[in-house]
């Protein structure tokens, strides 16, 4: 599913309060920093990440391979943060809604 520009806007707008959650390093994509990017991102839809200094892949496409990896949509680089976006399952957000 790819986020709508209105979409993208908005999430940016909301990940400028956010913290950044999950650092990726000199190790690039490593498969403890994916697991626990995927964890945060079971329990909050947005996530800012931080991304490494000095990487030979642009950052750009660094988030997108993260992204990808967390079967997540890439929102935005923001100097070497990114923001990371999964929607919930309806199910859960249907059951959430109801209370």
């Amino acid at each position: 599913m790819a986020l709508s520009g209105k979409e993208k806007k908005e999430l940016k707008a909301r990940g400028q309060t956010l913290e950044a959650r999950v650092h990726f390093g000199k190790e690039g994509l490593n498969a403890n920093a994916i697991k626990d990017l995927s964890a945060i991102l079971n329990k909050e839809n947005l996530v800012k990440i931080k991304l490494p200094r000095h990487s030979e892949t642009p950052k750009t496409e660094f988030a997108k391979q993260i992204a990808e990896a967390c079967d997540a949509e890439f929102v935005a680089c923001l100097g070497f943060s990114a923001l990371i976006y999964k929607a919930r399952p309806k199910i859960i957000a249907n059951k959430i809604s109801d209370f």
